[in-house]
């Protein structure tokens, strides 16, 4: 039953389409916008965000023929009231964010596009050297970690804990009972979760594995391995609000799709956003069902604000 339960999951949560189709909500016409201002989800490196937000800057000033610029947010939150309050216009968010953004915005956000692996991202279940072996699924755990301490990454974050969390749940294996200690990154997100397992803060712990793949194979991570990935879900999203108009909107779209990972030019683009040979592919909401169920599921036990 679990493993019909982790393929029904599966197919629920990677359903997309490459075509803007009929499913995107109508928005108004063109509002005759001269200026974009663009944000992101915070990461932890603030030279990398700085160095990054000018080149995803100057790509899209080019292709809209308007100014574009880039807002820091302080944080996940940050990030998704930016754009409903109108400090922003457009915005790079993880699956649980972009569900909170149309939320707070009443509907009023679009999902644009994102990256071909963010329609089959994962979590990597990550533990101190030594501390558990690991696993081929989740409930092998269960009894054996009461004196362990797990961390998550951010409470917010799609990868870092609302479907980690949610896997463990599927398993029977609920956090807060299952571990001596649970506890969240309030700052750093991913790498932050990453080095406290490391540095033996805590023993246990979950993170986007775009992250820890790259902090280990930089040697960042000697002490930690993997024990546990999950299946695949839908993630990361460019969200921008309707205010925009349709005209702007689908030069948007247009924009992101138009990279293509054999252009020389193109290439620090997609590096920005850590897209390596990827493409983008226009967004269809209904690929983010899974993640709003796994949102629920989240709320009705009171783990978000």
């Amino acid at each position: 039953m679990r493993h019909f339960f982790s393929w029904f999951l599966f197919l629920g949560l990677t359903v997309a389409v490459l075509g803007c189709g009929g499913t995107t909500p109508a928005v108004p016409e063109d509002t005759g916008v001269h200026e974009l201002r663009f944000s992101a989800i915070p990461d932890s490196d603030k030279e990398r965000v700085t160095k990054r937000s000018a080149v995803i800057s100057a790509y899209l000033s080019a292709e809209l023929g308007i100014p574009v610029s880039f807002v820091e947010a302080p944080d996940y939150s940050g990030a998704v009231r930016a754009l409903v309050t109108n400090k922003v216009d457009l915005v790079w968010l993880g699956g649980v964010t972009a569900v909170l953004a149309e939320e707070q915005s009443q509907g009023k956000v679009r999902f644009v596009c994102n990256r071909e692996s963010d329609l089959q991202f994962k979590s990597h279940f990550i533990a101190a050297e030594g501390s558990i072996e690991p696993v081929a699924d989740l409930s092998e755990l269960v009894g054996k970690t009461g004196e362990l301490q797990f961390s998550f990454g951010s409470k917010s974050s799609t990868s870092g804990h609302i479907m980690p969390r949610y896997f463990m749940t599927l398993a029977g294996l609920v956090p807060e009972d299952s571990f001596k200690e649970v506890g969240f990154q309030a700052t750093g997100g991913h790498a932050a979760c990453a080095k406290a397992i490391d540095a033996g803060a805590a023993q246990v712990g979950a993170l986007n594995y775009k992250t820890f793949d790259k902090m280990k194979a930089a040697g960042e991570l000697p002490n930690t391995e993997i024990i546990y990935t999950t299946p695949p879900y839908v993630d990361y999203c460019v969200v921008a609000h309707e205010r925009l108009g349709a005209a702007l909107l689908q030069k948007i779209r247009a924009a992101f799709l138009k990279l293509d990972p054999q252009d020389p030019a193109h290439k620090p683009v997609l590096e920005a956003f850590d897209a390596g040979e990827e493409r983008f592919v226009a967004a269809d909401p209904q690929a983010w069902d899974g993640i709003r169920s796994a949102l629920k599921d989240a709320r009705d036990r009171g783990l978000l604000e």
